[in-house]
C-alpha cells in the first residue's frame, strides 16, 4: 500500500521542515509577515468579541481576550524583533529580488508598534513577561477557544476563513517554542 502524501507541503508548517530547527523564529515569519500577525489576530478578536456564542458571551471574558490578545500582539513584535536580531547577527538574510521601494514598504508595515522603547532594546523581556503573565495551558486553551470563535462566527462582515487552521497552528508552534525557552 503506498503511503499517504500530507496535503500540505514541508514548507507551510515551521516544525516539518529539515533545514530549519523546531525553535527558529524566523520560520514563523516565513509563515507570516509581522504585520500580517497583526491583521490576522485583530481580524480574529473581532470574530470573538461579535460571536454571541462561544467563550467570549460575557464582558469580563471580552475584557481578557482583549488583554490577551494585546498581549500576544507584543509578544510577537519582540520575536520579531529577536528574529530581525538573529538574521543581522548571522548575516543570513536572504533578500528576494524586490524593488527598493517594496522593501522600504515591508520595513515601514512591519514596524513594531506596540512595544515601548526599553521593550524593542530588550524584546527577551517581553517574551519572560508573558510567560509569567500566562500559563502555557491557560494559552492554549485561549488560541483554542478563539480558533472557535473564528469558525462559528456569523457575522455581517465578510470574513476569508480559509488559513484559520495554518494560522492557529502557526501561533501554536510559537507558544510552545517560547515556553521551551523559559525551561
Amino acid at each position: 500500500m503506498e503511503k499517504r502524501k500530507s496535503f500540505f507541503s514541508e514548507e507551510q508548517f515551521p516544525h516539518q521542515t529539515k533545514t530549519e530547527r523546531l525553535n527558529s523564529v524566523a520560520a514563523l515569519f516565513r509563515q507570516y509577515h509581522l504585520h500580517d500577525y497583526r491583521y490576522e489576530l485583530g481580524q480574529w478578536l473581532y470574530m470573538a468579541l461579535a460571536n454571541n456564542m462561544g467563550a467570549y458571551v460575557d464582558v469580563v471574558d471580552k475584557e481578557a481576550l482583549i488583554d490577551f490578545v494585546e498581549s500576544l500582539q507584543k509578544l510577537i513584535e519582540s520575536l520579531y524583533i529577536i528574529q530581525l536580531h538573529e538574521e543581522n547577527y548571522n548575516n543570513k538574510t536572504k533578500t528576494p529580488k524586490i524593488s527598493k521601494e517594496v522593501r522600504e514598504m515591508l520595513v515601514q508595515v512591519n514596524e513594531p508598534n506596540l512595544l515601548d522603547s526599553f521593550e524593542k532594546e530588550q524584546p527577551v523581556a517581553v517574551v519572560v513577561a508573558f510567560c509569567k503573565k500566562y500559563k502555557k495551558s491557560y494559552v492554549r486553551a485561549e488560541l483554542l477557544d478563539l480558533l472557535n470563535a473564528v469558525v462559528t462566527y456569523k457575522g455581517s462582515r465578510t470574513v476569508f476563513k480559509g488559513g484559520m487552521v495554518h494560522f492557529y497552528y502557526c501561533l501554536f508552534i510559537m507558544v510552545n517554542m517560547v515556553y521551551k525557552w523559559g525551561k
